[in-house]
Parts: structure tokens; sequence; C-alpha cells
């Protein structure tokens, strides 16, 4: 059993109006968990506001990547700054 801060209870209660906006939660049902959200004082109270609400699913965004000619990637090379030595002459 972890304290919890207001951050943890923002959070909580982002996610219950998420599952109210996707209709999951009836407006009493919103009342009274965000109530018990703002009444908890551990990460165990917390956690009962929300225990029978289906998991968030996250979804992964793929970006490609720039391609680019082979003769760029062959010219590539590394920055090297004035302060930085050459390790092969140590």
């Amino acid at each position: 059993m972890t304290r919890i801060g207001n951050a943890e209870r923002d959070a909580a209660i982002e996610r219950l109006r998420s599952w109210y906006a996707s209709g999951h939660l009836d407006d009493t049902d919103l009342d009274e968990r965000i109530t018990a959200a703002l009444a908890a004082r551990t990460d165990t109270e917390l956690l009962k506001v929300a225990a029978d609400l289906p998991v968030p699913v996250r979804r992964v965004v793929r970006v490609p990547m720039a391609r680019t000619s082979p003769a760029a990637a062959s010219s590539w090379q590394p920055a090297r700054s004035s302060h930085s030595r050459d390790l092969r002459t140590c």
C-alpha cells in the first residue's frame, strides 16, 4: 500500500471520464467513483474505484522511417566535438 497524491487521483478521474464517455459508466456511477477517487489515500483504495472496468488498450502507432539513398548512408560520419579525444591514440 502506497500513499497517493493529487496527480494519481487526477489521472484516475480522467480514466473514469473516458469510461463514462465510452458508455461503461452512467451518471450516478461516475459521480460515486469520482467521489471515491477524491477520498482515496492509497493506491489500493484508488485501484478499487475502477477494479471492475476494462483495462485500457494502448494503440501502437507505427511511424515509417525515412529512407536514405545508399550514397547518403555511406557518407555518414559521427559528429566530433572539439573537446573529444581520439581514443585510438590513448
